[in-house]
């Protein structure tokens, strides 16, 4: 009597994954095994460093995955663009003057504005962004008020086309403005340039 075919599991020992249970780039493990497992778990955790971004680089220090803001006023993009869904995950360590991070639709790269913040977000049509100092944007309009202090731990997410920010694993603000078009993921630093960010990465 034939047997029933059985599917192979991979599963990604634990020095491949992050502190949120998905799979990191790098890990200690050999490429091939990296490659393996990102294909077989479907997304892969990106932790941050100075080649991912783009933008006023010189105003900010990454060390490992730590982004540490030295001058005030300016703002970084990713290089990448994510047209699927994407968890944008940071421990913010110095909560500076008046900074903050967020999404926007990678069409509207033309407003954005690396010596400012908010980087032109708040003239763009698409854009998600959250202040330190509590206001939480859809373009240049206030959809509601959440502010955060240093040592939080928050997570900026688009799934299904649906954008949410959490605060230490709490929901803080669900958007109504939805969208599945590439996005970039962006941060900024106001005034006396001290938003300090720990263990950044994406997922997508």
């Amino acid at each position: 009597m034939p047997m029933p075919n059985k599917r192979s599991i991979v599963r990604a020992p634990a020095e491949a994954l992050d502190q949120y249970g998905n799979l990191r780039i790098g890990g200690g493990l050999p490429s091939h095994r990296r490659m393996m497992m990102a294909s077989a778990a479907g997304k892969v955790t990106t932790p941050s460093s100075a080649s991912e971004w783009e933008g006023s680089t010189g105003s900010y220090d990454f060390v490992g995955d730590d982004i540490l803001n030295n001058t005030g006023d300016k703002a970084i993009r990713t290089v990448s663009t994510f047209s699927g869904d994407v968890e944008f995950n940071a421990t913010v360590t110095d909560n500076g003057q008046n900074g903050g991070f967020g999404f926007y639709e990678a069409d509207e790269d033309a407003t954005f504005n690396e010596n400012a913040s908010p980087p032109g977000t708040d003239l763009m049509t698409d854009s998600w962004w959250w202040e330190v100092q509590g206001a939480i944007s859809y373009g240049g309009v206030t959809k509601a008020t959440e502010a955060f202090g240093s040592g939080q731990a928050v997570k900026l997410e688009r799934v299904g086309g649906v954008f949410k920010y959490y605060e230490a694993g709490v929901l803080r603000h669900t958007f109504a403005e939805t969208s599945t078009n590439p996005i970039r993921i962006c941060l900024g630093d106001r005034g006396g340039g001290a938003l300090d960010l720990d263990n950044v990465s994406w997922t997508a």
